[in-house]
């Protein structure tokens, strides 16, 4: 699957891509892998409450849930709030209502199954803030999505998203591309031909290409024209780049995991792709960094919280 597919992954009705993503290939069914993202996550989904600002008694929509973090989230900080949590994900609803229950939440919870742009199980202002991570990228249609929110929103109510900015990925990946030397035997080259060939699964690597993806056709400053045009008022952003030590990962844990749900495996990308020499060529060049931790990654996520006119 090359990554034009993963909106209409996104939109398929029942489709369990996310659960098994969010429970299994993000961190290749790795529990040291597991723990190391946790922190990273926790923090976005602290940065995102932090912008939400909360209230006692506030009903709170959890758009896009997935396993519920930032909907539990709220909950921990608001005792007297409810959530609903919506998800496309049939499996990941189930999971985070077992997970409400398990934790004696269920009575302040509502879990609905839907898509972004279509939440017709949520009345007309009804809800006083809106939570979004890491979804919008996904969906082709985002102002559709964002005109569902203000409908929900009462009257000056608020709206946090935290969206993670994939278009400088796709333009060095771009770049990578016009640098590639097949047949090279310059060891810097080969590097660069293997890696494009392998994150080009996840990324479009031409410009045609970055211009029709839902994941890289826009930056943080569309964002931000973006909840301007669907009516939103007092619209803020904040951009945050980590480029931080990427934790050290087993092999085959980093084998077994994707990026993205909707995108193949690393090692299924290496399986299907490459030949038996290219393979190990790619593991004498990564694997020590990997497993030591010695590879550096960035992470770029814009946090947006805006108004809905009062």
């Amino acid at each position: 699957m090359n990554a034009q597919s993963l909106s209409a992954v996104a939109g398929l009705p029942g489709d369990d891509t996310w659960l098994e993503w969010l429970l299994s290939t993000r961190h290749g069914s790795d529990a040291t892998y597991a723990a190391a993202l946790a922190p990273v996550i926790a923090d976005i989904r602290d940065r995102l409450l932090d912008h939400a600002n909360i209230q006692p008694g506030q009903a709170i929509a959890d758009i896009g849930c997935g396993d519920g973090l930032a909907g539990f989230g709220a909950l921990e900080r608001q005792a007297t709030t409810s959530v609903t949590f919506v998800d496309i994900s049939p499996g990941l609803i189930a999971h985070t209502r077992d997970l409400a229950q398990r934790c004696g939440l269920d009575e302040r919870c509502r879990f609905i199954v839907a898509s972004a742009v279509a939440l017709a199980a949520i009345p007309d202002a009804s809800i006083d803030v809106v939570l979004v991570r890491a979804m919008l990228a996904y969906l082709e249609d985002k102002k559709a999505a964002l005109g569902e929110f203000r409908r929900i929103l009462r009257p000056g109510a608020r709206i946090s998203i935290v969206d993670p900015i994939f278009q400088d990925n796709a333009f060095a990946l771009a770049g990578l591309a016009s640098q590639r030397r097949p047949g090279s035997s310059d060891v810097g080259a080969r590097y660069a031909e293997l890696l494009h060939r392998c994150r080009s699964a996840y990324f479009p690597d031409s410009l045609d290409g970055i211009r029709s993806s839902s994941l890289t056709n826009y930056n943080e400053r569309d964002l931000v024209r973006l909840f301007q045009v669907s009516g939103f008022v007092n619209v803020h952003l904040r951009l945050h780049i980590d480029s931080v030590p990427a934790p050290a990962i087993p092999w085959g844990a980093f084998l077994a995991s994707s990026p993205r749900a909707g995108v193949p495996t690393i090692g299924d990308i290496l399986d299907e792709q490459f030949t038996a020499a290219e393979r190990g060529e790619f593991e004498t060049m990564l694997r020590a960094k990997i497993e030591s931790g010695s590879m550096l990654e960035q992470n770029v996520n814009a946090y947006v919280f805006a108004d809905n006119p009062g």
